[in-house]
């Protein structure tokens, strides 16, 4: 019998509804109070730390558009963020990993070149998606493989060396972007548990309000009253019959009968062992420690003319050593890699995707220096001497903001060997035959995390929990 039978047991007789606190404001928090209302759950409130709604959904205005600097995306149809975005009426682009421009400076890219790199890049995949007969996924990681591909490549093919190099860069920044995770810590499980159960993992670029609509939409599932802005919770003491939240704004005790915990895996890692008073069970804390939480960054760079093609929605940046000697010694210039356009927001913004160690480079530069070293980066790929420096940049830093600490999670190898760390990790904690302390958000759903919709799912699973013992 598990922790939630013996809690089953011990609550059958009392079938009055319980006071519910919901730690988090972000799409798993909004899930869960969502779905409780649904159940006709009365007595809930949730604890937001910050002055806004939305967690890893923040969008900012820029004049009469919206800025995403968190999530922008939605995956395949068959998920709920793609069923509630279409349900919205909400413009969706198909967005097409293969397609891109590549741009090199002075080093003349050949059709050759293009067919080699492509080769290079079918290879990655094939080793990726084929390779479970011949390695441990749980021991390997993605850097093992890329480093494996590109050691034959140049074996086979030597006077490509340096381009192959430069090639093995930009596919880094491309999965380490993807999955916001360092290429040396993504265990090789993570390519084949992940799902959301469509073809090819689609994903879907939304049009200009996107997650603003979303949120929104989630809003009115659920009385507005039940959110406490500005109030984060600094402790969760599950060791009595009720459970005791200390606000960090204030010395008056919350008292609850049950908690769903649905802050980051970030905050997490740093705060667990001050947030619950008892410690976390081993097991969990173990999942807390081990599983990742990598950092991606938006680099947003706002023009007043466009010096690109408006088709070249998404570029890479190729560095091959030798050919590019303005950016010698520009150790930041070697983590700009992925530039992309916004074509559902404006002809005159840019972005560069930042993962790997480009987001805490670019925390220690100034706006300025950012400027000045993108504009010089982009004057020798582009080959262009006119490109002006952008009029404005925008970033947001997750990985130092207090609330994250990072973007989203992966399996990372140590993670891995634990067997389902996901699955520890949400597994509920339960005190004296008590339900008291429930966990949701991203991290927590065991084969579509990363995603809105894990944590959207995530807080509908845990408010069934709950339902399952109280309804």
């Amino acid at each position: 019998m598990n922790q939630e039978q013996h809690a089953l047991i011990s609550e059958m007789t009392t079938k009055k509804k319980p006071s519910i606190g919901i730690i988090g404001a972000g799409m798993a928090g909004l899930s869960a109070a969502a779905q409780l209302h649904k159940l006709n759950y009365t007595n809930v409130t949730i604890y937001e730390a910050s002055e806004r709604i939305g967690g890893r959904i923040y969008y900012v205005e820029n004049g009469d558009k919206l800025i995403h600097h968190g999530a922008q995306f939605v995956d395949g149809t068959e998920t709920p963020m793609y069923k509630l975005a279409s349900s919205l009426g909400i413009s969706m682009e198909r967005f097409d990993h293969e397609e891109k421009n590549i741009v090199s400076g002075r080093y003349k890219f050949s059709k050759d070149d293009e067919l080699a790199l492509t080769k290079f890049s079918e290879v990655v995949k094939e080793r990726l998606s084929e390779g479970w007969n011949e390695i441990d996924e749980n021991t390997t990681s993605f850097e093992n493989i890329l480093e494996e591909v590109f050691q034959n490549f140049i074996k086979m093919d030597p006077q490509r060396k340096s381009l192959y190099s430069g090639f093995k860069s930009v596919i880094r920044s491309d999965y380490e972007n993807e999955w916001s995770a360092k290429a040396d810590q993504l265990a090789l499980v993570n390519f084949h548990k992940w799902s959301d159960h469509t073809k090819d993992g689609e994903e879907y670029l939304m049009s200009g309000e996107g997650y603003k609509v979303i949120v929104e939409e989630m809003l009115g599932r659920f009385p507005n009253k039940w959110i406490i802005l500005n109030s984060r919770v600094e402790n969760v003491d599950y060791s009595q019959s009720k459970v005791a939240l200390k606000l960090a704004n204030d010395d008056i005790l919350r008292y609850h009968d049950v908690v769903i915990v649905t802050v980051s895996l970030g905050h997490l890692k740093r705060y667990h062992k001050s947030l619950f008073s008892p410690q976390l069970p081993l097991e969990k804390i173990e999942a807390i420690e081990k599983l990742g939480f990598g950092d991606t960054m938006k680099l947003i760079l706002i023009y007043d003319d466009q010096f690109w093609k408006p088709e070249d929605y998404r570029t890479f940046i190729l560095h091959v050593d030798g050919y590019n000697e303005g950016l010698s010694g520009d150790d930041f210039s070697k983590e700009l890699n992925i530039l992309q356009g916004y074509p559902y927001w404006t002809d005159k913004m840019l972005y560069f995707w930042l993962s790997g160690d480009g987001p805490r480079k670019a925390g220690l530069m100034s706006n300025e220096e950012l400027s000045k070293c993108v504009t010089n980066l982009l004057r020798i790929m582009f080959q262009n001497d006119s490109i002006k420096e952008p009029t404005t940049i925008l970033r947001k830093q997750w990985n130092l903001d207090e609330l994250f600490l990072g973007s989203y999670s992966c399996t990372t190898k140590e993670a891995a060997v634990l067997g389902n760390p996901q699955e520890k990790l949400a597994s509920p904690i339960v005190h004296n035959g008590q339900l008291k302390v429930l966990f949701a958000g991203e991290a927590t759903h065991e084969t579509i995390y990363q995603t809105v919709s894990g944590a959207y799912l995530s807080g509908e699973r845990e408010a069934n929990r709950i339902h399952r013992i109280w309804g």
